[in-house]
């Protein structure tokens, strides 16, 4: 059985502790939301500015997009052969 035994510890180790321990739980919910989320909360950057690397895939899309080659495959019919 466990005894009850006093600890002493000093206020900057308890602040230490106590903001560690936020620290901890502050990861656990990040980690359960990339488990549980969505899928579209899954990745949610930091950097404003890498959302500009989706317009720039836009733009480019859009140019490849703008030419279409068309033909058509004529493929002889060949007899199944029976056993």
């Amino acid at each position: 059985m466990a005894s009850t035994e006093m600890i002493s510890i000093s206020k900057e180790e308890f602040q230490a502790l106590k903001s560690e321990n936020l620290w901890l739980k502050h990861q656990l919910a990040e980690l359960k939301r990339l488990i549980f989320g969505a899928k579209s909360e899954r990745f949610i950057t930091s950097d404003p500015d890498q959302s500009a690397l989706f317009d720039l895939l836009e733009e480019t899309s859009e140019k490849e997009n703008a030419e279409q080659i068309t033909y058509t495959s004529i493929k002889p019919l060949q007899e199944k052969k029976q056993p």
